[in-house]
């Protein structure tokens, strides 16, 4: 490098030094904006027809940040200057160079990039080198999941390091005419381009393509379960592989004594009756053993508590928005109830499916029957249906009217099926040998 060129580049670096924080363009809670290598020290201005771009792409709740980097009022960006192909060319050369081998460039890009942290979501549009820039920043970061929602769309990228984090949305764009990118970058292609490296913006196709992948809706997913590990920890165990998947957006609701182990899994959570933190344990853990009368006490204490937990939800989905979808467990029956009022497709899961009754074969909580064939085991079997079916009616009847504004609730719909379970979606968490049937109703 010349004795100019560093010259000049001491001086770049000086002015991102002196540069306040305080003067950040990233400052609102969604913003969107264009990073790439610089092909002149003295300005972070872009180019009339990026500033378009980003304005005809921009979704109408996020911000456009009008300037590269280092995004800082502070720093000249207004001035638009005419650089030839080659200069260009010399200079994001250079800056790639200090990119990788520069820390004092690198403190720089830590600094100017650090108010990204406190954002709720940003969209950066990468050409070229810019993504180079990126991974040199979110490799300071470390492994831990960034605390905001990133989606990148890399033009023509040119980056030593491969951005394959999972808790980054990536769409990576190349031209068939683009050398630079095709030989020195290792992202593979999501779409293919008729472009060179230098026109990516300026085209309608690449406009249309990520016009369309930045509205990519994010699925909102309630998990809801009592507070019970033998509930709670089937269905997070289930859900867990899509924490790291930028589509979707889960939040856990269940009681207050597993809201910290829930948090260090990962999950978003939300108790109920943080007043009351013990209220759903102390009605299944009881200081005598277990009898007919405990037994019904704990259903009657369970149907006054249901009432309660649909006006915390009601009062949830209400102020916060309501979800895409919920996955409740089995025994979490009012989700079904007012998922439908709202009308969120809701999905049951259940690590107990002989808790289903079926249509045809041997029925469970009768002792421990054992399916036979023959027609007197036919008989009894249909018997036994129907001595479940009236048992649980009867015990509804007896409940019903503590359960306030849902006493037309019924246990059974038009077609049969159990209303507590979903009529979307059944997910049986245990193995399908063990069990003496797969004719659930």
């Amino acid at each position: 490098m010349g004795k100019s060129a560093m010259s000049k580049m001491k001086q770049y670096l000086a002015k991102l030094d002196a540069l306040s924080p305080d003067q950040t363009m990233l400052k609102s809670s969604k913003v969107l904006l264009f990073l790439s290598g610089s092909s002149h020290l003295e300005s972070a201005s872009l180019t009339a027809g990026q500033l378009k771009f980003l304005e005809q792409i921009c979704p109408s709740d996020f911000s456009v940040v009008p300037s590269n980097f280092p995004f800082n009022q502070r720093f000249e960006h207004e001035r638009q200057t005419q650089v030839s192909l080659l200069t260009a060319s010399v200079s994001n050369i250079r800056y790639y160079w200090h990119t990788l081998y520069n820390s004092r460039f690198q403190k720089a890009l830590q600094q100017h990039f650090s108010p990204l942290l406190d954002v709720e979501e940003a969209v950066i549009i990468c050409k070229s080198s810019g993504l180079n820039m990126l991974t040199q920043w979110l490799e300071g970061l470390g492994e831990e999941n960034i605390p905001f929602r990133l989606r990148v769309i890399a033009l023509g990228p040119v980056s030593r390091r491969l951005l394959n984090r999972k808790d980054i949305d990536l769409l990576v764009i190349k031209g068939r005419k683009d050398i630079y990118s095709r030989c020195l970058d290792g992202h593979l292609a999501d779409v293919i381009v008729d472009s060179n490296h230098f026109d990516y913006e300026y085209r309608e196709d690449v406009k249309g393509l990520v016009y369309d992948w930045i509205r990519k809706k994010v699925i909102k997913i309630d998990v809801i379960s009592v507070p019970f590990s033998g509930h709670l920890l089937p269905t997070l165990t289930l859900v867990k592989p899509l924490l790291t998947d930028p589509r979707f957006q889960i939040r856990v609701i269940t009681g207050c004594q597993k809201k910290e182990l829930v948090e260090e899994i990962g999950f978003d959570c939300l108790a109920l009756f943080p007043e009351r933190p013990t209220v759903m344990e102390d009605i299944a853990n009881t200081p005598q053993q277990s009898n007919p009368l405990i037994t019904y006490q704990q259903f009657r204490a369970n149907s006054r508590l249901i009432p309660e937990v649909i006006d915390e939800l009601n009062r949830i989905w209400q102020e916060g928005g309501k979800p895409d979808l919920v996955i409740a467990d089995f025994v979490a029956s009012p989700v079904g109830l007012i998922s439908d009022r709202f009308g969120i497709p809701w999905i049951t899961t259940i690590p107990s499916p002989v808790a289903i009754e079926c249509q045809t074969t041997t029925p469970t909580y009768l002792g421990g029957w054992k399916p036979h064939q023959g027609v007197l085991y036919k008989f009894r079997d249909a018997l036994g249906r129907q001595a479940i079916r009236c048992g649980k009616k009867m015990a509804f009847a007896l409940v019903r009217k503590s359960l306030g504004d849902y006493q037309n609730f019924k246990l059974y719909r038009e077609d049969g099926t159990e209303a507590i379970y979903s009529p979307y979606s059944i997910l049986a968490l245990g193995m399908k040998e063990l069990e003496f049937r797969d004719d659930f109703s």
